[in-house]
């Protein structure tokens, strides 16, 4: 994954991070096709966001291109041949830990999600131990 991460531009040869990121090919948001042939060189088994790893590599890497979107960063996320459901889940979770919920004109993707009270409680349960354990970490 190091290679990947040189490759895109987010870590500098040394391992130290970037500022930057780039686009693997100029026109990378409008070539889907090309796109799609680009991440099956990072993928396992010839299916882009099919492991672990690949699903992860392709859900930072629209998270990161998508920069603060929410629509970029989804349509990048889930709009791909490959397994684009979990990429989209992945990048879309991460999207909401970095920027919260997403614009009012999507609300209708969240406001009415079911089991959305024991989601928010088991979110609030889990966000009460992390800050149990900072304050433990910092005594």
């Amino acid at each position: 994954m190091k290679s990947f991460f040189i490759e895109r531009g987010v870590l500098l040869q040394n391992g130290e991070a970037s500022n930057t990121i780039h686009l693997p090919f100029p026109d990378y948001e409008t070539n889907i096709v090309k796109k799609d042939e680009y991440y099956k060189k990072w993928s396992y088994s010839g299916c882009a966001g099919s492991s672990g790893d690949d699903s992860c590599i392709l859900a930072y890497d629209y998270l990161l291109i998508g920069n603060g979107d929410y629509e970029k960063t989804l349509v990048f996320s889930a709009l791909h041949a490959g397994d684009s459901d979990s990429t989209a889940a992945i990048a879309m979770a991460w999207y909401g830990a970095m920027y919260g919920y997403p614009p009012k004109d999507f609300e209708v993707n969240w406001k009415q999600i079911e089991y959305k009270d024991r989601i928010i409680k088991s979110a609030r349960k889990l966000y009460s131990l992390y800050e149990s354990w900072k304050v433990k970490s910092e005594l």
